[in-house]
């Protein structure tokens, strides 16, 4: 097995020696190289594997499990509070070769030495192979040693994420409108939409993290820098609607303005040879060079001069030349409707002087149809700008649920929720009305605000026998709430549903919520479930409750390595301090957690989300198992959705 070291970063010059010795052995003098604190060699002939969770726990290393010592070490960094490390203590836990007990009915990760897929050079503590000085590895992510083979997966390259689309509008109502445009004709489960602050344009490094950008009404002075890096340097796209930041990036080709008045005209898309009619910006650019040629010459043909290529030089006067092509023009006078601006860095941006996020409320003939107009945002988002628009089916409908488990178990459950139903059994929680019934008593149906459970029957598409063959807990999981089609599993983990290992299992839903309130996308093949656990706070875990994200994390990637058979050669990892990644390129999953508390117990409900058979929106596990077995000798069966939960 590899050697290996912790290393702590601080952002501090420090160079002097430490020397300490436990057991004579274990340790080995180290240098504290500049931006590190001790490094701690942990020799080969001592096989260990380690978990380092927090900086105030004890050190426990234990030669041939006999003798216990302690490194204490207090950081003399002269940065500030904000920066600087509190470190007394290290956990290094010794563990056998094939046996981990960081919890209970724990097993061990068997992936790289870099199992927890670290990039992010703000972690306390890193895993990293030793004989490499701390000097190897930079702040750039792209430019440290690879311990992971990347795998091929559709999100971007950048943050191994779902794409990212960013709207910025100072009108919250038009940024609501552009979203719903957006979602209508976006494939459902390729991207994130998220509606930006100016704050947060200004602050957030969205411009590394963005597949497109929406700019909709007036580019603050400040903003305008950040939005021509990145079309201009960093190859951004960005879809400008109604915007002054036509006349501010291409003032020598489009620095004509009139204000017009605020109504319908008539276009045609050249692309599709399409004629459509939207609402008009009521501030027009045209073209610098005059075009008096708004009607046919006397041979009947008009003349097109529209420019095809405009030099421009950027805040830093640099130098660029951007290719100009004109989609749409006004039928009468010719004005440009859709203008598509293409970069030599390969960045493109499409100024739309129509209102593509509404429909012109006006009838007659230059009546609009959302039809034609979900069409137009499709191809330019498509063709022009390079988005999936692969058209999906609608929106899943809300389906009933099930109550899973042995008669027992349901009969003790439902015997707790007495006193706290209402007529036919309907529980009120926060955000949901839940109806414990039999098939034939069902007395609400199923939506966004209510659940029917029904607690006599089974479900057609998750084999319970499976399920429950290959579980071998005393108590989580034992008792199972399964949907097809639910908006969100954690609602239903709110009070006065109170179980320990109550488990929710959605095989999809429609309005999963993430880490911080971003978007949880759900699509099918996503193997997602939420449990709830009471843990008392006098227990060591419940002293410790900030490592419960971390524990949760690392059972969900070692239940997969751990499978018999070589599923520990699957490259699979954490990235901190809870987003499972493969190949050390890729999310595919996360959890989050709420908890409240009752007494003396912390009532702790988690969610958790992998791509266990869905390609989009980055890869699945039963993806990279068949990329594993083309590239090996190896012939891993893929995971079903009943062994992966138990």
């Amino acid at each position: 097995m590899d050697d290996y070291v912790v290393v702590e970063n601080v952002q501090d010059e420090v160079d002097s020696t430490i020397v300490k010795s436990v057991e004579s052995k274990c340790f080995t003098e180290s240098k504290i190289h500049k931006n590190t604190v001790p490094v701690l060699e942990i020799p080969k002939e001592n096989h260990l594997k380690y978990v380092q969770f927090n900086n105030e726990c004890e050190l426990n290393i234990e030669s041939n499990g006999k003798s216990n010592s302690e490194y204490d070490y207090e950081s003399t960094s002269n940065t500030s509070s904000s920066d600087s490390i509190s470190f007394r203590r290290i956990v290094l836990t010794p563990i056998e070769e094939n046996e981990i007990k960081l919890s209970s009915g724990m097993k061990p990760i068997k992936s790289s030495p870099d199992v927890f897929g670290i990039y992010n050079n703000s972690l306390n503590n890193s895993m990293m192979r030793s004989h490499r000085s701390f000097s190897d590895f930079s702040n750039n992510i792209e430019s440290r040693p690879r311990c992971h083979t990347p795998v091929q997966h559709s999100g971007e390259s950048k943050t191994g994420k779902p794409p990212n689309i960013i709207i910025f509008s100072e009108s919250a109502s038009s940024a609501q409108q552009i979203q719903h445009s957006l979602e209508s004709v976006l494939h459902r489960y390729r991207y994130t939409i998220y509606t930006l602050s100016l704050d947060k344009m200004l602050h957030s490094p969205w411009t590394s993290q963005a597949t497109m950008v929406v700019v909709y009404g007036a580019v603050p002075d400040e903003l305008y820098p950040l939005l021509e890096q990145y079309l201009l340097t960093e190859g951004g796209r960005i879809l400008c609607l109604c915007s002054d930041f036509l006349g501010t990036l291409l003032p020598t080709a489009f620095s004509t303005a009139e204000v017009c008045s605020d109504d319908i005209v008539s276009f045609t898309y050249r692309p599709l040879s399409m004629r459509t009619s939207l609402l008009h910006h009521i501030l027009c650019y045209q073209p610098s060079i005059p075009n008096n040629d708004h009607f046919p010459s006397e041979n009947g043909i008009k003349e097109d001069k529209s420019l095809d290529i405009v030099d421009m030089f950027d805040t830093n006067n640099k130098h660029h030349t951007i290719n100009i092509e004109v989609l749409a023009a006004e039928d009468t006078w010719e004005t440009p409707s859709l203008i598509l601006a293409t970069a030599p860095s390969g960045g493109k941006v499409i100024f739309s002087q129509v209102h593509l996020e509404i429909d012109p409320h006006q009838n007659g003939e230059y009546r609009s149809t959302t039809e034609d107009r979900y069409l137009l945002i499709k191809d330019l988002l498509s063709t022009h700008l390079g988005l999936d628009c692969v058209s999906c089916d609608q929106e899943p409908k809300h389906t009933a649920a099930y109550l899973l488990g042995t008669e027992n178990d349901k009969v003790k459950f439902l015997t707790s929720l007495n006193g706290k139903v209402s007529k036919n059994n309907v529980l009120l929680l926060k955000d949901l009305k839940v109806q414990f019934c039999t098939k034939d008593e069902m007395c609400i149906g199923a939506s966004e605000y209510s659940l029917p459970v029904i607690c006599n029957d089974f479900p057609a598409d998750f084999s319970e026998e499976n399920y429950f063959k290959n579980l071998h807990t005393e108590e989580l999981g034992r008792l199972v709430i399964f949907g097809e089609v639910m908006s969100s599993s954690m609602k239903l983990l709110n009070d006065p549903i109170s179980r320990h290992g109550l488990v929710v299992i959605p095989k999809q839903q429609i309005t999963g919520i993430g880490r911080g309130g971003n978007k949880w996308l759900s699509p099918s093949g996503c193997a997602m479930f939420s449990v709830q656990l009471h843990i008392p706070f006098d227990s060591q875990l419940g002293q410790r409750l900030a490592l419960l994200q971390h524990v949760v994390a690392l059972s969900v990637v070692s239940a997969i390595c751990s499978l018999p058979g070589g599923y520990n050669k699957l490259d699979l990892g954490l990235k901190w301090p809870n987003d499972i990644y493969a190949g050390g390129n890729a999310k595919i999953g996360g959890l989050v957690i709420s908890s409240s508390a009752s007494g003396n117990t912390a009532i702790c409900s988690i969610g958790c989300g992998v791509n266990l058979n869905n390609s989009l929106p980055t890869t699945c596990i039963n993806d990279i198992i068949i990329e594993h077995n083309a590239n090996s000798h190896n012939q891993l069966n893929t995971l079903t959705y009943e062994q992966y939960f138990a």
